[in-house]
């Protein structure tokens, strides 16, 4: 029974960590959103993109997110939607600040890896992407 209760203890403790070690490089890149969930809900699942985020990290400590709108010849129309961030470490929790001439707000960062990036906003919100490939369906060259 002790040996049950060590393995539930740890098992719970490996889950509640966020899973984010503070390395950024993986962020460098385009990502698209692909489910929206709040209390471990789906709230919203996205089928195709309109808009994809390019996080660009010019240095270790900040960058700029950047909304662009995939082209059908695989590159991509600007839209005037961009935000600087700084990337902040407290009590163990990482963080990227955003701030526009309007507004300012942190996301943490849940998990980073190649393959996923969760943020999750102050009401719990979490944000689920998979990077972006660009496709060119024209078929031009």
């Amino acid at each position: 029974m002790k040996q049950f209760l060590g393995i539930l203890v740890s098992f719970l403790l490996w889950s509640c960590h966020s899973g984010f070690n503070g390395d950024y490089s993986n962020l460098q890149g385009y990502w698209q959103i692909e489910t929206v969930s709040t209390n471990g809900q789906v709230v919203k699942a996205y089928q195709t993109n309109l808009v994809v985020d390019y996080f660009e990290l010019p240095n270790a400590e900040s960058g700029i997110r950047k909304k662009l709108a995939p082209k059908l010849d695989g590159t991509f129309a600007k839209t005037n939607n961009s935000e600087v961030f700084r990337l902040i470490e407290e009590a163990g929790d990482h963080f990227i600040e955003f701030t526009t001439p309007y507004d300012s707000w942190r996301e943490k960062v849940v998990r980073l890896n190649e393959t996923e990036l969760i943020l999750e906003d102050q009401e719990g919100t979490q944000y689920q992407y998979k990077p972006y490939k660009a496709t060119n369906i024209l078929g031009d060259e």
